[in-house]
C-alpha cells in the first residue's frame, strides 16, 4: 500500500497532536485531583503534607460530623472552637456526606472533616492532645 506525501504529513500531524495532548493530561491531571486539593489547602496553613501522607479514616454518604466524631461533648466544643478560629464554618449538625483525612506534620495531627465534599470543620491536635486551629501559612 502507498501513502501518498499529504496522507503521511496528515497521520504524523495526527500522531504528534495525541501525543502532545497525552503529555498535556499527565502533567495537569494530578493538580485537580481531591488528594491535592487538601494537599493545597494545608500547604496555605503552612504545614507540609504530600499526598501519599493523607489518610482517609471515615467517610459516610449519610450523617452528621457530630456522629461521625464520637465525642464528649466538650471535645467537640473544643473542635468546634479551633476550627471557627481557623476559618472554617463548623456546622457539626448537619446532615450529609462525611469524610474524614487525617494528616500529621511537625508534630501534630491535622483532622480535616469535609461536609458534601467541603472543608467543614478542620483542627489540630498536639502530641499532648490539645486541640489547635490551623495555623496559618508561616
Amino acid at each position: 500500500m502507498n501513502i501518498s506525501s499529504v496522507g503521511k504529513r496528515t497521520v504524523c500531524i495526527i500522531v504528534s497532536s495525541l501525543l502532545m495532548l497525552c503529555v498535556i493530561w499527565t502533567f495537569t491531571r494530578g493538580r485537580s485531583s481531591e488528594r491535592q486539593r487538601i494537599c493545597n489547602l494545608l500547604s496555605d496553613y503552612g504545614y507540609t503534607v504530600h499526598e501519599d501522607d493523607l489518610l482517609f479514616a471515615y467517610d459516610d454518604a449519610d450523617t452528621t460530623i457530630k456522629n461521625a466524631m464520637g465525642s464528649s461533648e466538650k471535645e467537640l466544643a473544643a473542635a468546634v472552637e479551633a476550627s471557627r478560629a481557623g476559618g472554617f464554618p463548623s456546622r457539626v449538625e448537619e446532615q450529609g456526606g462525611v469524610t474524614l483525612v487525617m494528616a500529621k506534620d511537625s508534630g501534630n495531627t491535622v483532622y480535616l472533616y469535609m461536609l458534601n465534599g467541603e472543608f467543614e470543620l478542620c483542627f489540630a491536635e498536639d502530641d499532648n492532645g490539645n486541640v489547635l486551629p490551623l495555623r496559618k501559612g508561616e
